[in-house]
């Protein structure tokens, strides 16, 4: 399962949204780790509608003093609940575009290309700052 805090994954594209996935922790459960096991809750509910991917996926953390005796609040247990969200998905492997993996080394070489395609310089300046990039 690909979980992704954006609305998309580099390399993959979206086929099908089936929809959002929620998920609470118990907050009177005592666990080390309230946050990943909201995380692992979201993950299976999004496994049973049949995706392979999150995207959207966050996390809020919220806590609230619990107890009250008649009409006077009660200094309670402090409760934490983490509330985990995301928009469940099927994506596969982007066959349209040439690299994926694009890395910040390409960038500067693919703004020389989009400036030579726009006529901005010459074959000549392009081939010396290609040459320049490449060194």
């Amino acid at each position: 399962m690909i979980v992704s805090t954006t609305e998309t994954i580099p390399g993959y594209k979206i086929v099908k949204v089936l929809g959002e996935v929620e998920a609470r922790n118990n907050p009177f459960a005592l666990t080390l780790d309230m946050s990943k096991n909201a995380k692992e809750y979201l993950i299976k509910e999004a496994e049973k509608l049949g995706a392979n991917a999150i995207v959207g996926f966050h996390t809020q953390r919220e806590q609230y003093r619990s107890g009250r005796v008649g009409r006077k609040p009660r200094a309670g247990k402090i409760r934490v609940v983490y509330y985990s969200q995301g928009t469940a998905v099927i994506v596969k492997k982007d066959e349209d575009s040439s690299n994926a993996e694009t890395t910040q080394d390409d960038e500067p070489l693919k703004a020389l290309k989009l400036r030579y395609a726009k006529g901005e310089i010459t074959k000549e300046e392009f081939e010396q700052m290609k040459k320049d990039i490449e060194d």
